[in-house]
């Protein structure tokens, strides 16, 4: 199962209601100062946490950041095929945790279609490159 959500309080709700389902494996993007902001009270210390080291793409990431983004979205897809769940988080929960839920479910086959895609150019470009290499794959 695939949920994806931020920590900010607009999405701390949706967050919580995630964390409730205890996924098996959280994806988490840090803040601008490259803090990982708290999960909260409904973290559990069954729940194995992924860090992920990628700020916003401003204006872009670099290769090698693409590059580290594309392998994280290559361990979610594993961890979906072998049908675990996973919550992917960011700060607002509108553009990096958005476009890692969206490669990890290209990679493994899944639908994605109830989390809504990025807004940011960059992070819309490379879901594209992602995509197109999971259909060159299938």
């Amino acid at each position: 199962m695939l949920l994806q959500s931020g920590v900010v309080r607009g999405a701390a709700v949706q967050r919580d209601r995630h964390l409730e389902k205890q996924p098996d494996w959280i994806f988490q993007f840090p803040n601008k100062h490259g803090i990982y902001p708290s999960l909260g009270h409904h973290y559990h210390f069954k729940m194995k946490v992924f860090l992920i080291d990628l700020p916003d793409p401003s204006p872009r990431w670099s290769r090698a950041q693409t590059r580290h983004f594309v392998a994280a979205a290559k361990t979610a897809a594993k961890l979906l095929e072998e049908k675990k769940t996973i919550l992917c988080i960011c700060v607002s929960g509108k553009e990096r945790s958005r476009a890692l839920a969206h490669a990890a479910a290209a990679l493994a086959g899944e639908d994605a279609s109830h989390i809504a895609t990025p807004s940011n150019p960059a992070l819309r470009a490379t879901l594209a490159r992602v995509r197109r290499a999971a259909a060159r794959r299938a």
